[in-house]
């Protein structure tokens, strides 16, 4: 319950970046801004939005600002690269957890894990709850 918790307020803290940074964004540029406002939505590294905005303060220019984007969101991408081994071995303790499913439950269980990104890997323990309760 404490680990959902601080998901929770976690995913709290980076859409009040995310808002903060498209404010910021939309007050300097007006409607030229929507195109890099809409590419924040993409970043969900709290540390990288909170040295972006950072960046975007001492920005002159936009072309400038949409660069620092830019740049951010294929650092997001390198991170992420980086943890899919991580996320591989959990994957395989998971699925070597089968046997505690009960027979009619791990098809089910192994449809909704199939192809799951790493975003998603936090809520794989929930639905092994959820297959072993149908």
């Amino acid at each position: 319950m404490a680990r959902v918790i601080r998901m929770a307020e976690e995913r709290a803290r980076i859409s009040e970046s995310q808002q903060a940074i498209k404010k910021y964004l939309g007050a300097r540029l007006g409607l030229e801004s929507k195109p890099m406002q809409n590419k924040i939505d993409l970043i969900t590294d709290l540390y990288l939005l909170h040295h972006l905005l950072d960046d975007l303060y001492r920005a002159e220019k936009r072309e400038e600002m949409a660069r620092l984007i830019d740049i951010t969101l294929e650092k997001q991408n390198g991170i992420r690269a980086s943890h899919i081994p991580k996320v591989d071995r959990y994957r395989e303790s998971l699925i070597g957890s089968l046997f505690f499913i009960p027979k009619a439950g791990i098809s089910s269980f192994l449809s909704k894990i199939h192809n799951k990104t790493e975003s998603e890997v936090h809520i794989w323990p929930l639905i092994m709850i959820g297959c072993l309760k149908s």
